[in-house]
């Protein structure tokens, strides 16, 4: 996941892994992967992005989710 010490308010961050910024930057990662394949066309670009947004996603999915009263959460 992707450690922020600031909120978007410029507030500093109590919790640094931020579930909802982690979550905005895996939905901009696969709009770069979007403009990868239509206009750069870089193979050693995609693979790097594409790492990182899947690690990105498996942190939110391994630590951003709670269960709570059986309804799974972010």
């Amino acid at each position: 996941m992707i450690w922020s010490g600031f909120r978007p308010s410029d507030d500093a961050a109590a919790f640094g892994y931020s579930i909802p910024g982690n979550m905005y930057a895996v939905g901009s990662l696969e709009r770069i992967l979007t403009i990868n394949d239509a206009v750069w066309q870089n193979d050693d670009f995609k693979a790097r992005v594409t790492k990182l947004r899947d690690d990105v996603l498996a942190g939110i999915n391994k630590f951003g989710i709670v269960n709570v009263g059986g309804t799974k959460i972010y």
